[in-house]
């Protein structure tokens, strides 16, 4: 994702008050220009309005740290925008004194993230599902690094294989540039909340490369709901661990986009020599909020709205002043919420662009007519073949944009307790709101969920029951009645360890760095004093590395230590990066992904190699992913070491040998002024593994290692795997993207709990390793003991069985019934088909046949499938899943 560009990504609309006494003197207001996940925006132009006058405009040019100021009268209410075609966002309602300069506005999107690494593999098709947070889809910005090529970009319901929302569109892109396709309002609606897909292909089905979201902020997920789909001709595929890098924005936040019409490349023209220039457009909502345009001339423009019933009316409201800079897509003006008079829903008004000093000027418009709700007009002649190069928003019923907002604290969430099974989260938010975290081990999505509805304004969640020296996801969020909720990004935490560290000297307080080694880099002994006093995380010391500018560069230690054959294990560390650039004659602490460019990064990871090895370049090593940790978003710009924080970085391996080697590295781009590290507190300990029958009666947020399971259904088959204890007493459902196929003995780890179904389920699962083995053979038993009775433990953990069930708990299980099939109705008109040897009531046992041929009514069959069950008003009811055609064999 290109950020750090002379197009910046973001429409900002922030209402400011100055609060100094006395006209004379004047005011100033400022502050910073942040990416979602609290990054400067480098090179964005701010625009300036003030409430009610229809004289000035300011603009201002923002610096690496997207810092802004402007000077104004004391007393108005002013309003900021900044807006682009890549995403937006907006804040209300701030009351600034003179000379206040630390005012932060977060750009939104839907989806928004850097893309600086290039995936080498080639794929026929790529997508990202996401869930949604406004009405429709406006624009999708993505980064091809090759070839370059006529690029297909649609929208997808669930998954990149489910129907399609509105019309594709066509995007020229490659070469690693970023290009963006464009819908107009409407064109592509959305449910907030909902599961949707971007889709990428290429226009001649050909293979192609991306960019990918790596390193990972603070090592967290960067689309938690959503993940990255592979096509390679045959079938998309998921996974969970990669997202790309995309941007994708919608309406929301009360704002909806009304105007939304391309600016640059195959999608724009410039027009030259004209007086007046504006656009037909019919109202969405109702208070107009913001309009921008672009321009070939620097100077001041006016803005202006009037009524239009088929000729030019009235003028509506302010007009506002255009202080614009050439060429630039982020021109533009603001109404503070309320200013502007209501607009009437359903009515057509033309906006109108124009010099201040009547001067001729030029502006850009679109190639073809790309937007039905009006069209262009040229000093006031209409062009009916295409649209002016506009983007409008409006709010969606009056005074929705000024809603207040529930805003968490600087410098949180934080960890303020951590034990072996607990983690103590903390945050403060600016008004009492409920307390809620998101949280799974491993990876996302989320399974688990902490919610407190107290409102308050310092939440602490507890999460207890967790896995020992694991890594939890987690993200928070605070909402109240008539506000505007507050979430976070995606954040990592990790529990204390119970089992042996193996590891000698893991938090370096013996004052050496024995028995470590260096295999990269001269890898010191320090306490916090050396360069730019990089704190340890706990304790004296930590181990830390400084090297001034030079190429880029990977360093690291590493540590070789006695280890059980045939045993997995858990390395776990924590990494803080400090990054320098350079700007004019001072060197700053401050992560600026330039350019979505890796020279100017610096990257994390944690490595096994599971054959004891020593060399750090060696391909046997198990890498985790490569992640940077992230300032502290209250600071923009400056040298405090203790806003640059520890992050959590974990992988597994099972010892192949009597000995494994655990290895750290840092890779510095070529860029940075200064490349400087610190890492401290590490852990190696041994995973237990448990078997599926105590799997199923764990209980709380636990990781869980289960080895030598059978495979009996695929995710392919029946949308989930199915694996099985050898003895064939225990089988449970696991949700993984992984690959295996029936008969496969796996090793899969993930987290337990419990469907909306009733069903226990290995969920975020991992398949460790497979191999090839002999598929089971299924038990044979009566309709009646499909499902079976209850299968608990302490604290009524567990399966739970169905409705009349009797004997053992067998959910999960490869099972074979035997009777006759009736087909009936639903109460939705569908026909459901149930087997019955007359051991139960009539219907009898329910089939989920899903795609599968149906028997005829009537006829006698034999049905092998996994006994699973589903939810009903009275409790758990049994259901019988057959995998595949065979598995229905009719007499």
């Amino acid at each position: 994702m290109m950020v750090k560009t002379s197009r910046c990504p973001t429409f900002i609309v922030v209402c400011l008050l100055f609060c100094s006494v006395g006209a004379v003197f004047g005011g100033s207001l400022g502050g910073y220009i942040l990416d979602p996940m609290g990054v400067g925006l480098y090179e964005m132009a701010v625009n300036c309005n003030d409430y009610g006058n229809s004289t000035w405009g300011g603009a201002y040019w923002t610096p690496p740290s997207g810092f802004f100021s402007f000077y104004g009268t004391p007393g108005t209410i002013h309003s900021i925008i900044a807006d682009d075609h890549l995403a937006w966002g907006t804040t209300h309602g701030l009351k600034l004194a003179d000379n206040v300069f630390t005012h932060k506005v977060f750009a939104r999107a839907t989806y928004f993230q850097y893309a600086p690494t290039w995936d080498t593999t080639w794929h026929r098709g790529v997508a990202q599902t996401f869930v949604a947070d406004g009405t429709c889809v406006l624009k999708v910005t993505i980064r091809i690094a090759s070839p370059n090529a006529e690029f297909r970009v649609s929208i997808h319901k669930d998954g990149p294989t489910g129907p399609q929302i509105g019309p594709s569109r066509m995007i020229s892109a490659g070469s690693a540039g970023a290009e963006t396709a464009v819908w107009q309002p409407g064109e592509v609606p959305t449910n907030p909340g909902d599961t949707y897909c971007v889709k990428v292909v290429r226009s001649d089905g050909q293979s192609f490369s991306i960019f990918l979201v790596e390193p990972l902020v603070d090592n967290g997920d960067a689309c938690p709901e959503g993940c990255l789909w592979w096509y390679d001709g045959s079938s998309w595929m998921p996974d969970w661990k990669w997202d790309t890098g995309i941007i994708i924005v919608s309406d929301g936040s009360g704002l909806l986009c009304n105007l939304n019409t391309g600016k640059w490349g195959r999608w724009g023209s410039r027009i030259t020599g004209i007086s007046t220039c504006g656009q037909t457009f019919v109202a969405r909502g109702t208070g107009l909020v913001s309009a921008s345009f672009t321009v070939d001339t620097s100077g001041n423009y006016i803005v202006s709205v009037y009524n239009y019933d088929g000729t030019i009316g009235s003028q509506v409201g302010t007009s506002k002043v255009l202080a614009a800079q050439a060429y630039r897509e982020s021109n533009g003006v603001v109404w503070s919420p309320g200013e502007f008079p209501p607009l009437v829903p359903g009515k057509t008004y033309y906006i109108e662009i124009k010099r201040q000093d009547v001067g001729v000027f030029g502006v850009y418009r679109t190639n073809d007519d790309r937007y039905s709700g009006g069209t262009l007009f040229v000093n006031r002649i209409a062009q009916p073949e295409y649209d002016l190069a506009s983007t409008i928003y409006v709010e969606s019923e009056y005074g929705a944009a000024s809603m207040p907002k529930i805003t968490i604290g600087d410098g949180y969430p934080r960890i303020v307790s951590q034990t072996s099974n607990s983690l103590a989260i903390y945050w403060t938010t600016n008004v009492p709101s409920d307390t809620k975290v998101e949280y799974a081990a491993g990876s996302p999505p989320y399974v688990y969920t902490y919610y407190s509805p107290t409102l308050t304004t310092s939440h602490t969640a507890v999460l207890v029951d967790l896995s020992p020296n694991t890594v939890y996801h987690f993200r928070i969020s605070s909402s109240r009645t008539g506000y505007r909720s507050a979430i976070s990004r995606d954040y990592v935490a990790a529990t204390g360890p119970t089992c042996q560290n193996i590891l000698s000297n893991p938090g370096f307080e013996t004052g050496s760095l024995a028995p470590w080694l260096s295999w990269s880099g001269s890898v010191q002994i320090h306490s916090g004093e050396w360069f730019w006093n990089m704190p340890t995380r706990s304790g004296r010391y930590a181990a830390q590395f400084a090297q001034n500018g030079g190429p880029y560069s990977t360093t690291g230690i590493y540590q070789r230590v006695a280890v059980t054959p045939g045993k997995w294990y858990r390395a776990l560390g924590w990494f803080a990066l400090f990054p320098t650039e350079r700007i004019g004659s001072t060197d700053y602490l401050k992560y600026d992904v330039f350019g979505d460019s890796l020279a100017r990064l610096m990257q994390a990871r944690i490595g096994i190699d599971p054959t004891g090895g020593t060399s750090g370049n060696s391909p046997t090593i198990i890498w985790s992913r490569n992640a940077y940790s992230f300032p502290n978003p209250n600071v923009f710009q400056g040298n405090t070491s203790s806003n640059y924080p520890y992050i959590c970085l974990s992988t597994m391996a099972r010892a192949t040998g009597d000995y494994m080697t655990v290895f750290t590295a840092v890779d510095a781009g070529g860029s940075l002024s200064w490349d400087c590290w610190s890492v401290d507190d590490f852990v190696l300990s041994e995973i237990p593994s448990t078997d599926i029958s105590s799997a199923k009666l764990s209980q709380g947020a636990q990781e869980l290692l289960i080895s030598d399971a059978v495979v009996t259904a695929t995710s392919s088959q029946i949308g989930a795997y199915y694996i099985e204890k050898r003895d064939r007493t225990s089988g449970i459902r696991v949700e993984s993207s992984g690959l295996a196929s029936v008969g496969d003995v796996v090793t899969i780890i993930g987290n337990i709990a419990t469907n909306p179904n009733g069903e226990r389920v290995i969920k975020n699962a991992t398949i460790l390793c497979t191999a090839a083995g002999t598929p089971l053979v299924p038990v044979g038993m009566s309709c009646a003991s499909v499902g079976g009775s209850d299968y608990l433990g302490l604290y009524n953990v567990g399966q739970r069985g169905v409705i009349g069930g009797i004997g053992p708990n067998n959910i999960g299980l490869l099972v074979r019934v035997w009777g006759r099939v009736s087909a009936i109705q639903d109460g939705s008109g569908s026909t459901v088909y149930y087997i019955n040897d007359g051991s139960l009531p009539e219907p009898g046992l329910k089939l989920d046949l899903h795609q599968l041929t149906p028997p005829s009514s009537g006829r006698y069959a034999l049905v092998t499938g996994i006994s699973s069950c589903e939810q009903s008003s009275s409790g758990l009811t049994r259901l019988l899943r057959p995998r595949t055609q065979q598995d229905i064999q009719i007499y």
